[in-house]
């Protein structure tokens, strides 16, 4: 059922309950007697009809507030689903740099020892070809 449907019902209910107390405590002839002195005063009908409002109205926060503190959590939720995403982040970002530094110094390394056996090649021969001949 919908939100709407729900409040529809409820004001109904009320209505209704606010009626059915007036006709049982005969709110209305009490009303009616206190306000019959004042010519032109037509105020049973305000009175029956201000409890009524006042309980819609009170039943419309109420459910406003409950829907704004659902909200409101699963709004705090996403937050905490959003801060955990970025901290995951930052921590594969933090990896993806150490494995590009760790690459960066297994390149200098092979271009070092690719240099290095460049400068040692002549030696490495001239030694070779000193045991050949010996």
């Amino acid at each position: 059922m919908s939100a709407s449907a729900k409040d529809l019902i409820v004001g109904v209910v009320a209505l209704v309950l606010i009626a059915f107390l007036f006709a049982v405590v005969d709110l209305v002839e009490v009303v009616f007697k206190a306000t019959r002195d004042e010519e032109g005063w037509n105020l049973d009908e305000i009175v029956a009809a201000i409890p009524a409002l006042m309980l819609v109205a009170a039943w419309f926060a109420w459910r406003r507030w409950r829907e704004s503190a659902q909200l409101n959590g699963e709004l705090e939720q996403t937050v905490a689903d959003l801060e955990d995403a970025i901290t995951g982040r930052r921590e594969m970002e933090e990896q993806l740099r150490e494995g590009y530094k760790k690459a960066a110094m297994g390149t200098l390394a092979g271009a070092l020892s690719h240099e290095l056996n460049n400068e040692l090649q002549p030696v490495i021969t001239l030694a070779q070809f000193g045991i050949d001949r010996a």
